[in-house]
């Protein structure tokens, strides 16, 4: 069974299975940005590291690099179920150079990698425990 409620402040609508909630990024930020809540954003910019390796504590990444290659960021295995992180091509080149996420351990939706290939596009991924989904 699952059902919308939406929030006491109108502020989107979550989502309940049964009686677990699931929480997304969007509610999160929002809580973060209007001080509602102690949950800490963390935005990691990449402007040098490459290939970059998602950290746990890494929530969006912004992909920024400064040299003309094609960036690489890794979703490492291991984490918690659960663990949600967003991909964004900040500087706007991924039509050009790709930006190539790619599973260490896993597999994301079934691949070894996954790709960015529009200007300033962003993919989320999510760990299920064994992979990575992307949504």
């Amino acid at each position: 069974m699952v059902a919308a409620v939406a929030t006491a402040f109108g502020y989107g609508a979550a989502y309940f299975y049964f009686t677990g909630r699931i929480s997304t990024l969007e509610e999160r930020l929002k809580l973060a940005q209007e001080s509602k809540g102690t949950y800490q954003v963390r935005i990691a910019e990449v402007t040098r590291d490459n290939p970059y390796r998602i950290g746990p504590t890494d929530d969006l990444v912004q992909v920024n690099l400064s040299e003309e290659v094609s960036p690489v960021i890794l979703l490492p295995s291991g984490f918690l179920k659960g663990k949600t992180v967003s991909i964004k091509d900040k500087k706007g080149d991924s039509d050009k150079r790709a930006v190539i996420i790619k599973a260490e351990g896993g597999s994301i939706d079934g691949s070894p990698d996954w790709r960015i290939e529009s200007s300033f596009a962003s993919v989320s991924f999510v760990w299920d425990g064994n992979n990575w989904s992307a949504y």
